[in-house]
């Protein structure tokens, strides 16, 4: 999942497919959910070691901070004798060394460049990290994080398995899907935006295990967009169906919303593909009409 951040081009946030014991697949957050580093912790989530709580030197985790801008932070210290840890702002490029920690302490980043803030719990005898809290981007109760992107558009991930997360038990690991809201710049009715409270493009990401063995990605972008039964009228937010992307290329299919945010999505056999392009401002057709006689050649 790739998105442009406020403070930078674009990061990522890595999914991989994994088997379950009873043989059926799912998509779990990271690139490797049999080690530490390879996964992606959310709030509510624990790191636990095997031996001691070093053993979560590494992790990384996703902290939505003032503005709802994103920050995935990587453990790089742990130290439980002189009792240091140091993190890396894998997104904004930035550092935070050798910082004091104990059974409840609050670690701030005051960087100008990468300012984020977060809590986390220290459980040596449980060999346990607890991501506590991680901005003010996640929901009261964690069940999902939004992310701000460049344009002031919200990805919004749910986080509904959230607790302990081992390379023996990645139930709360889960990928569960999002959704993409507009940002509302004030040019059209409320109702006419992608918001939590109108429509919305709900996302997810599953295992074509019966055809091309990949990750696939699945969208629920309102109930009459693409097909219209009946001539029944189309939200306000989602005014314009899905079409070809060209007279040659109908694997590919692009529609608009009513802001005039771009979606394209991969809709052949193998769907590997949603990419949204979403405008700060809404763009307004202009069509001029000369006074003159209209002559075409």
């Amino acid at each position: 999942l790739t998105y442009p951040n406020e403070n930078t081009n674009s990061y990522s946030l890595d999914l991989q497919l994994k088997a379950k014991p009873d043989y059926t697949h799912s998509v779990y957050w990271g690139y490797d959910t049999d080690t530490v580093d390879g996964k992606i912790y959310f709030e509510g989530d624990s790191c636990v070691g095997k031996i001691s709580i070093t053993d979560c030197k590494g992790a990384r985790f996703l902290v939505s901070g003032p503005d709802k801008i994103g920050h995935l932070i990587k453990i790089t210290k742990l130290d439980i004798f002189d009792k240091k840890i140091s993190f890396e702002d894998i997104t904004g490029g930035c550092s935070f060394n050798n910082q004091d920690w104990g059974s409840d302490k609050t670690v701030w980043n005051g960087y100008s460049f990468c300012y984020t803030y977060f809590t986390l719990d220290f459980d040596e005898q449980q060999k346990k990290i607890f991501f506590k809290d991680l901005g003010n981007g996640y929901a009261p109760d964690s069940s999902y994080v939004d992310l701000q992107t460049k344009m002031k558009g919200i990805v919004r991930l749910f986080n509904n398995h959230r607790g302990i997360v081992t390379s023996d038990f990645i139930y709360n690991a889960q990928f569960e899907g999002g959704e993409f809201y507009e940002h509302n710049d004030g040019q059209l009715p409320a109702s006419h935006y992608l918001s939590p409270n109108s429509q919305k493009l709900f996302f997810n990401a599953t295992y074509d295990a019966l055809g091309d063995k990949v990750i696939e990605f699945t969208h629920s972008p309102g109930f009459y967009l693409f097909e219209n039964p009946g001539n029944k009228p189309q939200p306000p937010a989602f005014p314009f169906g899905k079409q070809a992307y060209s007279d040659t290329n109908d694997d590919d299919q692009v529609f608009s919303s009513a802001k005039g945010t771009l979606f394209y999505v991969d809709d052949d056999s193998s769907k590997q593909k949603i990419e949204i392009m979403h405008p700060l401002n809404t763009i307004h057709a202009m069509v001029e009409v000369s006074p003159d006689e209209l002559v075409c050649s």
